[in-house]
């Protein structure tokens, strides 16, 4: 993966935990977020960066994505786990 300066404050210590069958795409945690990367647009976090380019707000729904731990063979579907309201639970994104 590529560092990228302007997002060193967020990333912390990660582990990726799933690649898509390409390859292309990585996901895992970051800093308590869950992260997605591809060689086009480096790392970025799931939830801040990348659903709410896409117009997902989950913005006082209780949801926090902590690690994206699993990626279809074609990089839409991403799995992982979270917390709803102080409550672990899994979840599921399907990117455009």
């Amino acid at each position: 993966m590529e560092w990228l300066e302007s997002d060193i404050a967020w990333r912390g210590t990660g582990e990726a935990f799933a690649v898509s069958g390409d390859g292309s795409v990585v996901v895992g945690t970051t800093a308590g977020n869950a992260f997605i990367w591809d060689s086009s647009s480096g790392q970025r976090r799931l939830l801040a960066d990348v659903l709410t380019a896409a117009g997902v707000d989950l913005t006082g729904t209780g949801w926090n994505l902590n690690q994206g731990t699993g990626i279809s063979s074609t990089g839409k579907v991403i799995v992982g786990l979270g917390s709803h309201n102080g409550y672990d639970q899994g979840w599921i994104a399907r990117l455009p």
